[in-house]
């Protein structure tokens, strides 16, 4: 199995788990799967299309005919099979949108931070201009965090709050398959998930005017490191432009890209 094959497993465990959660749709074919939470939001973690490295091209192609052409949909695959999957999908009106996102992982668990538990745990990274004094876990005494995290991804993801705030109302999140990570009482946050042996690593976050504090590297560390202490052999994640360079400071390496298509402009 290829890195790349491996960090799209993950994912697509993880969608699976999340639309789960939240009684979403999750359907999966030979090689890809379709979901959808069931909002108006075109985020491809909330409703999408993921194509895997050895996808049934034919089946592919008659699924998205058959999809709501009313809905925006976006479908992300490996950028080793960007070529074939976009011939296949043009009929339907899929083209390539945005550039390549990298694939990133890591496997050994971030040198700057410490150990980390439920609750509250001490953490320094020393490449940031100034860490946090903590990072929250939270946990069932601390859910009400849930909700300052759900308005940190909301304004820095672009989401209607409810949206956010519906996705991580759930137990997912507190369960030993999943963790949400706070600093500074919201300001920054990221979201953890466990599935094939492998921690995945999504939604990280942090308003824009606490940015350069440090904040997301804390967080980000300390799920990470989370992951490996849950017993993950590998933590992977899709990175922005902005996260790509706090990302390999932590020790990631880059395996791979995602291409996306879509069905609709950007906005």
């Amino acid at each position: 199995m290829s890195e790349v094959t491996g960090a799209h497993e993950q994912l697509v465990a993880t969608i699976r788990q999340r639309m789960t959660a939240v009684g979403g749709r999750f359907t999966e074919y030979r090689g890809f799967c379709v979901h959808d939470m069931g909002t108006e939001v075109a985020d491809v973690h909330l409703r999408g299309i993921l194509v895997g490295e050895d996808p049934d091209l034919d089946q592919v192609a008659q699924v998205l005919t058959g999809l709501d052409t009313s809905l925006k949909w976006n479908l992300l695959c490996p950028a080793g099979v960007a070529e074939p999957v976009a011939r296949a999908i043009a009929p339907a009106g899929f083209e390539p949108k945005g550039t390549p996102t990298p694939i990133m992982s890591l496997q050994s668990p971030p040198p700057a931070a410490t150990c980390v538990d439920e609750g509250q745990t001490k953490l320094t990274d020393a490449s940031a201009d100034r860490s946090p004094d903590s990072v929250t876990i939270v946990d069932e005494d601390s859910v009400e965090l849930l909700g300052a995290a759900a308005s940190t991804i909301a304004e820095c993801f672009n989401l209607p709050r409810p949206v956010a705030q519906r996705f991580v109302d759930n137990p997912l999140w507190l369960s030993d398959r999943a963790a949400v990570a706070v600093a500074d009482g919201g300001a920054s946050c990221a979201l953890l998930t466990l599935a094939e042996g492998r921690g995945g690593l999504y939604y990280v976050a942090t308003r824009e005017d606490r940015r350069g504090e440090g904040l997301g590297s804390a967080v980000a560390a300390a799920l990470t490191n989370l992951a490996f202490e849950r017993g993950c052999h590998e933590v992977i994640l899709q990175a922005s432009d902005l996260g790509e360079p706090v990302y390999r400071r932590l020790g990631y390496r880059t395996i791979g890209h995602y291409r996306r298509f879509s069905n609709r402009d950007d906005e």
